[in-house]
């Protein structure tokens, strides 16, 4: 019976404990193609908060805005979004999860244009927050 128990305590605690990860894991990782223009995304990093309009999801394409303190933007920049990424390997190689922002990666995003040399990674995403509307613009 004793050995019939501790089977089942652990089954039960990793059971409970994804179905906590998974209700607290809302919008852990975004796939930018999904979204529809217009939809505006904040991207909160320990250093600072990036208000994205999406112009062209398919493309990556949008209008950011960036701030320290998440009240003062400075001007808006085309940029696109190119993928999540953990950053450089010890090697120098970087494998970018393209086409999504996900809570706990940098993004790499290109501003202007897709030059290498305009290419920015973000600290680590803290929090993603959505606002599914249209017609809007960046502060």
């Amino acid at each position: 019976m004793r050995f019939f128990a501790q089977g089942l305590v652990v089954p039960l605690l990793v059971f409970v404990l994804l179905i906590a990860e998974a209700a607290g894991g809302e919008n852990q990782v975004v796939w930018i193609g999904q979204m529809d223009p217009g939809d505006r995304l904040e991207i909160w990093t320990a250093e600072h908060v990036v208000c994205l309009e999406l112009i062209d999801p398919e493309a990556g394409e949008a209008h950011a805005a960036v701030s320290r303190d998440g009240v003062h933007f400075g001007p808006t920049e085309r940029v696109y979004l190119l993928g999540a990424t953990a950053g450089r390997h010890s090697e120098g190689l970087m494998v970018v999860r393209m086409g999504c922002i996900e809570v706990g990666k940098r993004l790499e995003l290109a501003v202007g244009d897709l030059e290498p040399g305009h290419r920015r990674l973000t600290a680590p995403v803290e929090e993603i927050r959505i606002r599914k509307s249209a017609h809007t613009s960046l502060p």
